[in-house]
């Protein structure tokens, strides 16, 4: 089977930009802009954020996911430290695996909904201050996949599966 380019839209999350995947300075994961602004709502804040993966790997990865949405989560960097700061709602179904083929690329865009004006719904921020440094960490990107039992198999090396940093910012409400 000839490796291919596969684009969908994810439920929540985004984008680009790479030369060399896998070098440190320029890693399978890239978001396709430096920064984003978040738009202040009437619920909460919005806005997409685009990225690319390269398999960097020769041999395929497999995204486990449901009807196209993937278990990601935004990490922001708080003193020295990166923090869990955004997750999706997902879900809880179990689609056939999406497959990128060793060179291959998929291009995904996640979609940042937030609802943190509103007392209880979900998601929200899990960090008082929003804007800041931040980078996408990807959960369920595996080097095979049986699906015959749970862990379906062995995640990619967390250096893969780790976008680079950008900056969010957002507007007033």
């Amino acid at each position: 089977m000839r490796p291919h380019s596969r684009s969908v839209t994810l439920l929540w999350l985004a984008s680009l930009a790479c030369s060399d995947p896998g070098s440190p300075q320029h890693p399978a994961f890239q978001t396709d802009a430096p920064a984003y602004v978040l738009v202040a709502t009437a619920i909460g804040y919005d806005g997409t954020i685009g990225f690319v993966f390269t398999n960097p790997n020769p041999t395929p990865a497999y995204i486990v996911n449901c009807q196209g949405a993937t278990s990601l989560r935004l990490e922001k960097l708080v003193g020295p430290a990166w923090v869990a700061a955004w997750a999706p709602a997902l879900r809880e179904c179990l689609s056939p695996p999406i497959v990128v083929w060793p060179g291959a690329e998929y291009r995904g865009v996640v979609r940042v909904i937030d609802c943190s004006f509103l007392s209880s719904c979900a998601p929200k921020f899990a960090v008082a201050d929003i804007p800041g440094e931040y980078r996408i960490v990807w959960n369920s990107v595996l080097s095979s996949y049986d699906h015959r039992g749970y862990p379906f198999s062995d995640p990619l090396a967390l250096e893969q599966r780790i976008s680079n940093t950008f900056r969010v910012s957002t507007t007033a409400r």
